[in-house]
């Protein structure tokens, strides 16, 4: 992997290099002003003042030092063809022949699995194939792309304020097209203006304004998107499968999808669902939206699927950040309140976010008492969302299990229990895995390991006390969980399949007890849900919680009606209370 800084000395290094001239001593070049004073010291058995760089190349490394201050450098790669004299780029052939002469500003090769090279002299730029034939000709003109002669790219480009976009295609048709990823594709651009008119407003189900807004932040790093038509029995799972052989899930991204669909076509609702089992089990999903609407132009059956996926160009610096590292995990809710109430509104949630990936349990100094005071800060500042992610942030690995004391022990049952009766999905999935599954992996993963101190063993077994405890608080494997889902998807709408997969529609956060309902001594108790929109239904076992509280109990409904449930518990209830409802 190589390494990329910028600095204001090597801009004035450039300048100086631009005066300079070639040595050599000793079989190695360097840079020197006529005054002979050095520029560069003589290390590198290759040395090129290209127009826009530097080529330095010394062992099986190499250095580019650019004009606007980026140095880069990295190890040589077998697959990398070009060359560099004259002050100039060429590339060969992998048999070592010539493809083309050292005449050029700036080659890229696609790689392997592409058939395109790149290639710039000032600012006139072609396609060819390694047929020598000029390709993609046809280009589109965005004003705000900052690179317009480079426009189409496969590389990570930051910040050009434009998305390139590959559509799969069943053989070349234009002057668009061309043979990357394997297989025929179409390019097109997008400028990410127009992200928030494409995604905004989708009439059957909406994209948050908080997924448009976190993708126009200042530090997202915009990558590219991907676009598909397909009809058949599940047209959406079958553009996603297209979209796995166009490398955007191997590495960590956030994932916006708007599936269109014309007004007669219904969407299977296990077709949706089989995209969100996707993102459920993709290592690299860090987050993913999904907006649905109307595409008038679409034929009956087809649906047209656009993805974007980016990433937060600064979210490595949060693995040091004295606020993810110290305050949130183990700060006093006042120096949270200090750190946070200077942002706005929507910074204050991002700053959150981001920080909460880096928190590792094991290193929280804090008592259950304050980390209660801090989440019903955050509670109160509209992150009602990240009782999910919480709980989702509790995993742990062997590695670290010596470290966790009884007192984390009982500190995560804690921030379960809140998160829980606060919305949290104790069993979503993330990577594959539900929590409890974690738990268990991590536990058999420790079991493995040998000759560790008395300790280590005794974190096993409060590991496998907790992991017990998730069970009998509901905590699930994936099939289970997903059979619980699959079994309530027919004739679903879009909207409500999306609710069901989150487990929002099967989670009621307040509801109170009919007291005219007089069946206490049989402990069967008439909830009033009201309006409550959900998928709860007979025969379903239901933790109860009392609101505002983490004490809990069990039931199982026996009726589901209109506006209320009966349920019959395990114990007598305290009917002057309101309880949240949840599927067991």
């Amino acid at each position: 992997m190589g390494k990329n800084k910028r600095n204001k000395k090597t801009c004035a290094f450039w300048n100086k290099a631009m005066s300079a001239e070639k040595f050599k001593k000793d079989g190695l070049w360097g840079l020197r002003l006529p005054s002979g004073d050095i520029v560069m010291e003589p290390k590198y058995d290759k040395l090129e003042l290209c127009t826009d760089f530097i080529y330095a190349h010394y062992g099986d490394c190499h250095k580019f030092f650019y004009k606007n201050g980026f140095v880069s450098e990295c190890a040589d790669k077998d697959d990398d063809y070009r060359f560099y004299e004259n002050g100039a780029v060429g590339i060969n052939n992998s048999d070592g022949s010539v493809f083309l002469p050292a005449d050029y500003d700036e080659i890229i090769d696609w790689g392997d699995d592409c058939d395109v090279v790149y290639v710039r002299k000032g600012n006139e730029f072609h396609y060819y194939n390694h047929r020598h034939e000029e390709i993609l000709t046809e280009v589109e003109k965005i004003d705000e792309d900052e690179d317009p002669n480079c426009p189409y790219y496969l590389g990570e480009d930051q910040n050009r304020h434009v998305l390139m976009c590959v559509e799969p295609i069943d053989k070349k048709a234009g002057n668009k097209d061309c043979f990357a990823y394997n297989q025929w594709v179409r390019l097109s651009l997008i400028p990410c203006s127009k992200v928030r008119e494409i995604f905004g407003g989708c009439k059957v189900v909406a994209m948050s304004d908080d997924a448009i807004n976190h993708f126009e932040e200042k530090d997202t790093y915009i990558y590219s998107a991907r676009v598909c038509t397909s009809d058949g029995k599940y047209p959406i799972s079958t553009c996603i499968d297209k979209f796995k052989t166009l490398g955007c899930y191997d590495v960590s991204w956030i994932y916006l999808l708007k599936i269109s669909v014309n007004r007669n076509t219904k969407i299977d609702p296990r077709d949706l669902y089989n995209v969100i089992k996707h993102f459920e089990d993709n290592s690299g999903c860090i987050r993913y939206e999904i907006a649905i609407d109307y595409d008038d132009d679409l034929k009956d059956g087809e649906v047209r699927v656009l993805q974007l996926h980016y990433f937060w160009d600064d979210m490595g610096a949060f693995m040091y950040d004295t606020f993810s590292q110290n305050i949130l995990p183990s700060g006093s809710v006042e120096e949270v309140i200090n750190e946070l109430e200077i942002l706005p509104p929507l910074e204050k949630r991002r700053r959150i976010l981001k920080a909460f990936w880096w928190i590792e349990i094991s290193e929280t100094t804090r008592s259950w008492f304050e980390t209660r005071k801090v989440l019903e800060y955050l509670k109160s500042i509209g992150c009602n969302d990240y009782s999910t992610l919480i709980l989702r942030n509790l995993e742990i690995n062997y590695y670290s299990m010596e470290e966790i004391t009884p007192i984390h022990w009982n500190l995560i049952k804690e921030i379960v229990s809140w998160a829980i009766s606060n919305g949290g999905q104790l069993n979503s999935i993330q990577n594959g895995k539900t929590l409890y599954e974690q738990y268990l992996e991590y536990i058999d993963d420790a079991r493995e390991v040998t000759n560790q101190e008395p300790a280590f063993y005794e974190s096993i077994q409060n590991g496998e006390s907790l992991a017990t405890w998730l069970r009998e608080m509901g905590g699930t494997t994936v099939d289970e969980h997903r059979r619980k889902i699959e079994s309530r998807l027919e004739g679903l709408t879009p909207k409500e399949v999306l609710d069901l997969a989150s487990m929002k529609s099967l989670f009621i956060p307040r509801t109170y007890l009919d007291w005219s309902y007089d069946q206490d001594e049989q402990r069967n108790y008439k909830f009033m849900v009201g309006n409550a929109k959900h998928h709860f239904r007979q025969g379903d076992k239901v933790c109860l919680m009392i609101y505002g509280r983490q004490t809990y109990q069990f039931g199982n409904i026996l009726v589901v009606g209109d506006d209320y449930m009966i349920v019959h518990t395990d114990e007598w209830l305290d009917i002057s209370e309101e309880y949240s409802i949840r599927l067991f």
